[in-house]
């Protein structure tokens, strides 16, 4: 199989999991503490990081270990709590709709803060065209329509995605595979 074949076919089963968490997720914030949840999961997924890659981790300097500890905060603790919020207060279907479109945040606040990205006024126009997408499907979806406030936590989680992915540049240049810095983030994420 050919790379370019094998890369499409693992985002595609990247997105198929992606999109089953969250009603996963629905099913299980309705029996379980949502932020006992997240502790939950979070602790799961650094054991299993570990497991992938033991070696310890020590601090970084102060300035990368604050930009970690910041993307805990955003992409873990922030995106995670308003996910769960919205999967009680709002569908699955919409809650996922909706958190679909951080990286139009991520461009946004890349954007505002002049790192990496020119817009062009098309993105603005696709961007408009997004949200109004969303809004339209929110509000035809199969008779259960908008869920104010599960949308409003959802377009939050969206939002500290897009934060998160902001932060997490300042981490590049850490000396940290990907696996050591994702379980660091799952640390402080899961801690705080």
């Amino acid at each position: 199989m050919n790379k370019t074949i094998q890369g499409h076919l693992m985002a595609l089963i990247a997105v198929l999991i992606w999109g089953m968490t969250f009603i996963a997720s629905k099913v299980l914030v309705g029996i379980l503490d949502p932020y006992w949840y997240i502790v939950i999961r979070f602790a799961l997924a650094w054991f299993f990081l570990f497991l992938f890659s033991p070696k310890s981790l020590k601090l970084l300097d102060k300035k990368t270990e604050w930009t970690v500890i910041l993307c805990g905060i955003a992409g873990v603790t922030a995106y995670y709590i308003f996910q769960n919020v919205a999967l009680i207060h709002s569908t699955a279907s919409n809650t996922g709709v909706i958190t679909a479109s951080s990286p139009l945040f991520t461009a946004l606040i890349l954007w505002a803060f002049g790192r990496r990205v020119k817009l062009t006024p098309l993105f603005f126009l696709g961007f408009a065209l997004c949200i109004g997408g969303v809004f339209a499907i929110s509000f035809s979806g199969g008779g259960t329509g908008l869920h104010l406030l599960g949308d409003t936590f959802a377009m939050a989680a969206a939002i500290a995605w897009g934060i998160y992915c902001v932060i997490i540049l300042g981490a590049e240049g850490s000396g940290l595979t990907e696996a050591q810095l994702t379980r660091k983030v799952f640390f402080w994420g899961t801690l705080l």
